[in-house]
């Protein structure tokens, strides 16, 4: 319980809640109204709360277990990937991709590349202030996207995995660790409603605006500089709201989501060609997700203390 304490429940519910979005994105897609306001910020919210909890250095000891744990999943998907006579392409390197996998194999090198470049990122921020540091990632990442657009050589895993694409969720963690969640919803509200005013746009309406409303990868469902400040909104506010929340067991599901997400790419490879009930699939993928995610966090633990 001593460690429990140390950590946040807001935090850990939040990460609950965005697996379970996860979840839900890929059985169901984001078409659902409404589910790019929440469910659909999933990804979003998983890379300011990676911002939140940056160091100025990295901790390869965490890394080495992110690592493993990926590298056992990876010896599975290899295995299957030859049994099935899968084309060979670089998804057959253990660099954060999966030779035969489901949706979301794009995320594991995104997140390794992040947490490589995250001390970079801390050492940048101690030189600019806020609003340059803001600016600039979005003129990168807004950049980075008009390029994307208009090459037709960059493959769709080079543009998923690309820090770029999220550089600015991942400093709005980081603001609302240093200035405190309030400190943040004071002075970004108004950014976070016309990030919610783009998302409805970009989702919802039949506008189509050169250079702002691209069709391709992130930009498809807004999950770009434009839409940042809404999912860092929605931790804030969390965070804010639910301070004096008190840890529970149930939070312990919020710990698994690395494992969760690794396992979840697998079974949505899988399991949707055998199981056909729809409402039987869903209560099974969260059921066996969570599971597998436990016993898999469990395994990697054993070898990694």
């Amino acid at each position: 319980m001593s460690r429990l304490q140390h950590r946040i429940a807001s935090l850990d519910l939040l990460k609950l809640f965005a697996i379970c979005g996860v979840l839900i994105i890929h059985m169901i897609g984001k078409t659902t109204y409404g589910g790019v306001f929440w469910y659909a910020q999933a990804v979003p919210i998983f890379m300011v709360l990676m911002g939140y909890n940056c160091r100025e250095t990295i901790n390869w000891h965490s890394l080495g277990k992110s690592y493993l744990s990926y590298f056992m999943l990876y010896i599975v998907s290899l295995i299957i990937a030859i049994i099935l006579h899968k084309p060979f392409s670089i998804h057959y390197l253990p660099i954060g991709l999966l030779p035969f996998a489901g949706p979301g194999t794009y995320w594991i090198l995104l997140y390794f590349l992040f947490v490589l470049v995250s001390p970079l990122i801390y050492r940048m921020k101690e030189r600019m202030s806020i609003g340059i540091f803001l600016s600039l990632l979005f003129v990168l990442g807004y950049m980075f996207d008009v390029i994307y657009e208009a090459s037709n050589s960059c493959g769709k895993t080079i543009y998923s995995s690309c820090p770029l694409r999220y550089a600015l969720c991942f400093r709005l963690g980081m603001i609302i660790k240093e200035k405190s969640p309030f400190w943040f919803i004071k002075r970004m509200w108004w950014f976070a409603v016309l990030s919610a005013i783009y998302l409805y746009l970009r989702n919802y309406s039949s506008l189509d605006i050169p250079y702002l409303f691209f069709e391709n990868a992130g930009w498809s469902t807004g999950e770009n500089g434009f839409a940042a400040f809404y999912p860092a909104m929605l931790v804030a506010l969390s965070m804010y709201l639910l301070k004096n929340m008190q840890y529970s067991k149930i939070l312990f599901l919020g710990r698994l989501t690395y494992h969760v997400f690794l396992f979840q790419i697998l079974w949505f490879a899988i399991f949707p060609h055998f199981i056909t009930n729809k409402d039987a699939f869903t209560i099974l993928t969260f059921v066996c997700c969570f599971l597998g995610g436990y016993v898999f966090s469990q395994v990697s633990n054993r070898f990694i203390k």
